[in-house]
């Protein structure tokens, strides 16, 4: 890349940004403000929201790096674990409960994007 040029695609970082403000919107609504599908769903799969929640942030954040230039990528991916360990350590703040275990579930979301993009870059 060429002294200057950005190492974003501009066009896509709407979707990562969407994405990350709607995940932090959801994770410090206060507990009874909570949508109750979300809260008390019928088969409690809370450890999959998570996964789903930080691997969506993280795919959607993939294609915001150009030509997937693999250190800014993995600073990306850095970038969305930090977010989740301190989206978990806030959340106590306003009420709700935080666990090592909803931020394991958070990086098994952000592992699986990356494991995923690596693939499709090889393939």
């Amino acid at each position: 890349m060429e002294a200057g040029e950005f190492y974003f695609d501009l066009r896509w970082l709407a979707a990562p940004v969407f994405c990350t403000l709607s995940v932090l919107t959801l994770t410090h609504l206060p507990q009874d403000l909570t949508p109750e599908a979300l809260r008390d769903g019928p088969f409690h799969i809370d450890k999959a929201e998570h996964v789903v929640a930080y691997g969506l942030i993280s795919i959607c954040s993939i294609p915001a790096v150009k030509r997937r230039h693999g250190r800014i990528l993995l600073a990306v991916l850095l970038a969305v674990t930090v977010l989740s360990a301190l989206d978990e350590l806030t959340q106590p703040l306003i009420g709700r409960t935080a666990s090592p275990w909803d931020l394991l579930a958070d990086l098994i979301g952000v592992a699986l994007a990356f494991m995923m993009s690596l693939i499709r870059r090889h393939t």
